[in-house]
């Protein structure tokens, strides 16, 4: 406890210096020199996007921690030299000296933005507040923009007539309405949206160059005109003339699979003629051409399509046996509007041995482990990634019964041991009894096929976990992937310790005990994922995922028509184990709300597993938890709950229960290139539903919701090394309902938890 509230004091230490800091900014500003302290922007219409508007803006005050505290400057100021003039240290943020010269370009830049938004009529004033003796400057810019500009009627002039009816047809999606702003945002991504149509429909050498607008604003409003313009060519007299557009055709297609980009002669090859499509290689052909054939939409014949093309270059991506992709087109001279696909594979190395070392948290348990991994990229010749995993790893996690052995060895930090092999493949189509090639490749279909044996050995027990699943995935679209497991199916066997066992015992409740028995686990499982974050990362986005899991009803239907016999517990068996029954489903949504140099990240997530028929409880591994490094932080793993649990029997076994839900927010800050700062908010717990647990405080019920969540907040830092990010976080309960109601509102310092963990919680 003394160690925690030592470290928690520190950083709060460090915290308060900094701020004191930052408290006096403008400490080291010279007599002729202003600290710009705030800029205020004031837009009264909602149409305009407050925060665009904002970002032209060439002059910003230092960030600030919370919008509060100028936390960087105050870093810097701590820096600084304070025998020179100036500052010329680069740690935290320099001072933002007031420059007028940037207020009449901030002005003359948000003038034009109105202007191509519209609002032609736009007025822009700034103001200065001045504290001298504080050499503080405030500023203000107030936006009168008045009435935009509508367009009013849009007409094509398109003399081409075959795309002009390609693009009449396709006006229902025209991005430009009458009566929408005469916006040239708007413009452009119509210019682009049309470029890519007319891609879609053979016309590859078209660019968004050749769509021009003509707009007639001379009544307050837009009178526009799209046209698109026929190709210049020139004579051989040098006079200029113009042809229409032409749409292509693709002819031949290549199919380079040993593509060297270092050669500039490549090397001597054998050519083979399949699906209308000629594979080059060196002979010995490592990969079977009907393999790569699935993954190009392209074909001989076809006009051309961007989209097409598109989707080849991904489905080739993700089979990752390849270093390099090109796909290039080429005019055919000897037949007119055709052109030549030209797609240059690099295979990576096909066979390879690597030895991997990590760190591990799982759950808040820290550890270290180590992987002797085989791996194959091509194992069948059709692209078929196989692997073979040898995992070995120490860990230091809570000890459940305190009479047991704390450690490994004398001298180790670490109490369990954890070992197995783990082989997987992963083939780039769906293995079923019907014909694969009746699936789209647009979908990227894959087939995975894992088998495991896992050994853990900690202080309580020994635990056993065979494991094998079959899993088919898809992508409806980039944003969305499904999921289904057909076949999941695990062995645990678990041996407790003889301390263990009597403590099981002596507790005399049939859920715990069931939780920490065999079991065997034959389910099916689904799910959707929904990922809207764009290849821009700066931008907010969601992510979504639910799960629906199934199982032992198969196993109970045949144990029932076949007439088995049930063990003297009334429960059917299968390999002399006693096979799991129950549904679960649970879901994880999160908003990202990113910022240039902050971001604030919501999370909701929630589950529930019903067991019935041939258990009354879920398996240990099936079960919810609450805490740890990736959960609500300011408890340990599996520390938490179930419900108002008094906190007296928390240590006895591992809490877990079959209702969770939780909520987190967290605010995420640069301090400097590598280093981030957090601040968050964990809420949330774990439950017990009929499960045959009589512990009436462990029982989920919406009368005693609120009193049942715990609270915890905290703060933490984040080291960013690009290819990882090593995390710290100190959390603090805010509401503990394990304690008594007249001391669950009561912040304890001596109880705050340090995490340490591998990349974001969330």
């Amino acid at each position: 406890m003394c160690k925690r509230a030592s470290i928690f004091t520190l950083i709060l230490f460090v915290l308060v210096g900094l701020l004191l800091s930052a408290c006096n900014s403008a400490k080291h500003i010279a007599d002729d020199e202003l600290l710009v302290v705030k800029v205020k922007l004031k837009v009264a219409n909602e149409e305009l996007d407050k925060a665009s508007i904002y970002s032209i803006i060439k002059q910003k005050p230092n960030r600030k921690l919370l919008g509060v505290f100028p936390l960087y400057l105050g870093i810097h100021n701590l820096f600084i030299n304070k025998t020179e003039s100036k500052i010329k240290n680069n740690i935290g943020e320099p001072p933002v000296i007031y420059d007028s010269l940037l207020t009449t370009r901030t002005l003359n830049q948000l003038k034009l933005y109105l202007n191509n938004r519209g609002f032609y009529d736009a007025e822009v004033v700034d103001t200065t507040h001045i504290n001298q003796r504080k050499k503080k400057i405030k500023v203000s810019y107030t936006i009168e923009e008045n009435k935009p500009y509508k367009i009013a009627n849009l007409e094509y002039a398109i003399t081409d007539r075959v795309i002009n009816e390609i693009v009449l047809r396709d006006s229902s999606n025209s991005l430009l309405k009458n009566n929408y702003n005469f916006d040239v945002d708007y413009l452009q991504e119509e210019r682009t949206r049309i470029t890519r149509l007319l891609k879609n429909t053979g016309y590859f050498y078209f660019s968004k160059e050749y769509i021009f607008y003509e707009a007639d604003t001379t009544s307050k409003s837009a009178e526009v005109t799209l046209g698109i313009k026929d190709i210049e060519q020139k004579d051989e007299k040098d006079e200029v003339y113009f042809e229409q557009h032409q749409p292509y055709t693709i002819n031949n297609i290549y199919v380079r699979l040993n593509y060297d980009n270092q050669l500039t002669y490549q090397l001597a090859s054998d050519t083979i003629f399949l699906n209308n499509k000629y594979f080059i290689d060196e002979g010995n052909f490592k990969f079977k051409p009907k393999a790569i054939a699935r993954a190009i939409l392209l074909e001989k014949g076809d006009l051309y399509q961007l989209k097409n093309q598109e989707v080849t270059y991904q489905n080739l991506s993700a089979l990752s046996a390849f270093s390099f992709i090109s796909i290039q087109f080429e005019k055919d001279y000897d037949n007119p509007n055709s052109i030549n696909c030209f797609i240059r594979l690099s295979p990576r190395k096909t066979k390879s041995f690597t030895i991997e070392g990590e760190g591990t948290n799982s759950g808040g348990n820290l550890g270290i482990s180590g992987n002797l991994v085989f791996q194959n990229n091509n194992t069948f010749k059709g692209a078929e990634a196989f692997s073979v995993r040898l995992k070995g790893g120490l860990e230091a996690q809570q000890v459940i019964n305190t009479a047991e052995k704390s450690s490994l060895g004398n001298n180790l930090p670490f109490n369990t041991l954890e070992f197995g092999p783990e082989a997987n493949l992963d083939v780039p189509r769906f293995l079923l009894p019907l014909s694969s090639d009746r699936f789209s490749t647009r979908i990227n279909p894959k087939t995975t096929i894992n088998a495991s044996f896992n050994f853990q050995q900690r202080p309580d027990y020994t635990r056993r976990i065979s494991k094998i699943f079959l899993a088919y995935s898809w992508n409806e679209t980039p944003k969305k992937t499904h999921i289904i497991q057909p076949i999941d199916i695990s062995i645990i066997k678990l041996d407790p310790t003889v301390q263990f066992q009597a403590a099981l015992e002596a507790l005399n409740n049939p859920f715990i005990q069931n939780s920490y028995r065999d079991h065997f686990i034959a389910s099916s499982r689904y799910s959707f994922i929904y990922n809207s974050q764009e290849a821009s990362k700066g931008r907010n986005y969601f992510y979504f995922r639910g799960n629906a899991e199934f199982s032992g009803n198969l196993l109970n239907a045949i144990s029932a028509s076949t007439n088995s016999i049930k063990n003297e517990e009334g429960a059917y068996e299968l390999v002399n184990i006693r096979y799991s029954q129950y549904v679960k489903s649970d879901v994880d949504f999160r908003w990202y709300r990113n910022h240039k140099f902050t971001s604030l990240v919501y999370r909701l997530s929630g589950g529930i597993g019903i067991p019935y028929g041939n258990i009354s409880a879920m398996p240990f591994e099936k079960s919810f938890f609450a805490g740890g490094a990736n959960g609500i932080r300011a408890w340990g793993a599996r520390q938490l709950g179930p419900g108002s649990l008094p906190n007296a029997e928390e240590n006895l076994v591992d809490q877990i229960g079959n209702i969770s839900l939780e909520g987190n927010i967290e605010y995420r800050f640069d301090i400097t290139k590598i280093l981030e700062g957090a601040a968050f908010v964990d809420a949330g717990n774990i439950w017990e539903y009929n499960q045959g647990d009589d512990r009436p405080s462990t029982q989920f019920k919406f009368n005693k919701l609120w009193d049942d969540l715990a609270i915890g907040v905290g703060a933490g830092i984040r080291l960013d090394f690009t290819f990882f990010i090593l995390r710290f976080d100190a959390a603090t309960p805010l509401k503990d309902p394990g304690s008594p109601k007249t001391s669950q509102y009561n912040v304890r310092v001596d109880e705050t938890n340090l995490n340490i963990g591998i990349g974001y919680p969330f």
